[in-house]
């Protein structure tokens, strides 16, 4: 009996410690999910830390594809610009050619003029005497 009482005493002693290991493994086991729960949180954490990045980088390069457009257009616009000067100083310079022109046309009758006037007055002169 006291060897069946030994034995089953050792046996409870096994069943304690097995419990206690079990214990401790259920610890482990929840610290381990713990630690499996922050883990996804902190991936969770970085993809959308990520994702924002991307989501930056891709608002970065449309504004930079933005910025280029603007520019583009900004140089066209510069360029057109300068045709305008171009062609402003064209037809200030063909104003110019065309006012000397007049100029010349004016002068030509003033002499003209004055030539028939001192005809006329001669014409006049002669005729009254």
């Amino acid at each position: 009996i006291e060897s069946l009482n030994q034995e089953i005493n050792k046996y409870q002693n096994m069943n304690k410690q097995s419990e206690k290991d079990a214990g401790r493994l259920k610890n482990d086991i929840s610290m381990v999910e713990a630690e499996i729960h922050n883990i996804n949180n902190e991936v969770e954490y970085e993809v959308r830390e990520q994702e924002s990045i991307k989501f930056v980088i891709s608002s970065q390069e449309l504004n930079q594809v933005d910025a280029e457009k603007i520019n583009k257009e900004i140089n066209k616009l510069e360029q057109a610009k300068q045709r305008q000067q171009q062609i402003k100083l064209q037809k200030q310079k063909e104003i110019e050619d065309l006012q000397g022109f007049l100029d010349n046309i004016f002068r030509d009758l003033d002499e003209k003029a004055f030539v028939y006037n001192n005809t006329f007055t001669s014409n006049l002169e002669i005729l009254s005497k």
